[in-house]
């Protein structure tokens, strides 16, 4: 099919939807579905929020007031930014 055909397909017009509610039951399980995805989500972005958040901390305790070389701090950009 060529791209004008496949855009004037019933399914992309919308003309095959169905024009009933969904049931209940099916949005109930779709919200709970997606609660749970987003949990997923913000407990990992939490994790790894604390994991750069303690990796800082020892790093400045590690360092302390010692000025860093320009090979130090490129080094240390590559370390990040593989984080």
């Amino acid at each position: 099919m060529m791209k004008n055909q496949l855009l004037m397909h019933p399914w992309v017009i919308g003309d095959c939807a169905k024009q009933d509610r969904i049931d209940a039951e099916v949005v109930s399980k779709l919200q709970r579905f997606n609660a749970r995805r987003k949990l997923r989500a913000a407990a990992i972005a939490s994790v790894l929020s604390s994991k750069v958040a303690l990796r800082t901390k020892r790093l400045r305790s590690l360092l302390g007031t010692h000025d860093l070389s320009s090979e130090e701090l490129d080094n240390l950009r590559q370390h990040f930014a593989r984080m």
